[in-house]
């Protein structure tokens, strides 16, 4: 089961188990404290196609290791979803701690030494169920990507 869940590039949960999280849980009410964030990397084709697939991987993978450094402590499931698009589900948090966190990550972001000559550009979407008042996962998950702020890393 690790193999056919986890996504080789990244070590992360892939597409196949989100998928199975979304049809196990899809109709479930969720608890308050239970946010999601989105993470898209918007020219994720640029990067292969400037600087190569290779540094393409490693800006997936650079985005991969930030995630696990900032969430790996807490109750939530990481997921690279494919196509440079990142989902995090978070058990017993809220909003303000999410954006702490998240703006953590973004700061890591920039502050990269990994292809520092390359411009990232990449949306973040957050979602939790109390100020949103959304209580499924397939309600935060929609939030998120339609609350996405875009952000670049120089």
């Amino acid at each position: 089961q690790y193999v056919f869940y986890t996504d080789r590039l990244t070590g992360m949960k892939n597409r196949t188990y989100f998928d199975s999280y979304l049809h196990s849980n899809g109709k479930k009410i969720l608890d308050k404290g239970t946010a999601l964030t989105t993470i898209d990397i918007c020219n994720q084709m640029d990067i292969n196609m400037e600087y190569g697939r290779d540094a393409g991987d490693q800006i997936i993978r650079f985005f991969a290791d930030q995630l696990k450094n900032e969430f790996g402590k807490m109750d939530a499931i990481l997921v690279y979803n494919g196509n440079a698009q990142f989902i995090v589900v978070v058990q017993k948090t809220d909003r303000k701690d999410m954006e702490y966190i998240l703006e953590h990550f973004r700061l890591c972001i920039d502050k990269r030494e990994l292809l520092k000559e390359c411009r990232i550009s990449y949306e973040i979407g957050l979602a939790e169920t109390e100020t949103c008042d959304v209580y499924s996962i397939r309600g935060l998950l929609s939030k998120a990507y339609v609350t996405q702020e875009k952000f670049f890393s120089e």
